[in-house]
């Protein structure tokens, strides 16, 4: 199955790479004629023609761009297809795959509902694929100005039991003999941050369990149902579905099909 889904990526590849350099060397190589055209013979209007030329370029570097993220998005499920025994994909590092990615792990500090330092490390792990799902979502919130900041990710099955103890509510805790998707390396709590990495107003700070954290809730100020459909928008298109008491929790859809891990934090990968 690997050596068909290699051939599958490698035909992939090789069609729709060559396509977007014919369709791009095409382009640049008309735009950079027009301008050297407009600066023999028309000297005054290239002063016009020179900038629209310019204007043009980065448009197809923004299309060429676009491009290539589909491309990945594609073979992304085509691997899911073939690789159905997902128990056995990888935890990865989230920084390592995204560098551009935020991370401030909760449950690393105080700074917690629990106001415990709950995990030995701070990394940030999720499986393979997850993660290079959530790298598209923050590639294309870059491209707006904005940016992901990540509160949790994969967390072990032993901490679960300790939340559990603190938050017996399975409207924001899961119970431990479930197990949650953050146990399987299938969910997120994430926010959005703008370009300089500062937070966006939502409607609650994190890990606050009460009703104005529900996607139910309309009672807040424009901004910030923009602010919240803004994120709860650009994680389903790319395949996460959020969860309805809390704001920040996303799952990746079919993660339920990983298995619950309960591998430390501070475990090498």
């Amino acid at each position: 199955m690997k050596k068909i889904y290699e051939s599958l990526k490698q035909l992939l590849h090789d069609h729709h790479y060559d396509r977007a350099k014919r369709v791009l060397v095409t382009v640049f190589g008309f735009t950079f004629l027009l301008i050297g055209l407009a600066m023999i013979f028309l000297p005054g209007p290239a002063l016009i023609v020179i900038p629209a030329s310019l204007a043009l370029l980065g448009t197809e570097f923004v299309w060429a761009r676009r491009f290539l993220r589909k491309f990945r998005q594609e073979v992304n499920r085509v691997r899911g297809i073939i690789f159905s025994d997902k128990s056995k994909e990888p935890l990865v590092d989230v920084e390592e795959v995204d560098p551009t990615i935020l991370v401030d792990i909760r449950y690393a500090t105080t700074n917690n509902f629990t106001g415990k330092i709950l995990y030995p490390s701070a990394k940030c792990l999720l499986r393979q694929s997850v993660a290079e799902k959530l790298s598209m979502v923050q590639q294309e919130l870059l491209d707006l100005g904005y940016g992901l900041k990540i509160w949790d990710a994969y967390r072990p099955h032993s901490i679960q039991k300790i939340l559990w103890d603190h938050m017996p509510d399975e409207r924001y805790v899961c119970h431990p003999h479930q197990g949650s998707m953050h146990n399987r390396g299938a969910a997120v709590d994430v926010t959005l941050v703008d370009k300089d990495g500062n937070e966006l107003e939502m409607p609650t700070a994190f890990d606050e369990f009460c009703e104005k954290a529900h996607r139910s809730y309309q009672n807040l100020p424009p901004p910030i149902l923009k602010n919240r459909q803004l994120l709860e928008g650009m994680m389903k298109q790319f395949g996460f579905t959020g969860l309805a008491t809390e704001w920040w929790h996303f799952n990746c859809d079919g993660g339920e099909h990983y298995s619950i891990l309960d591998t430390p934090l501070d475990n090498k990968i």
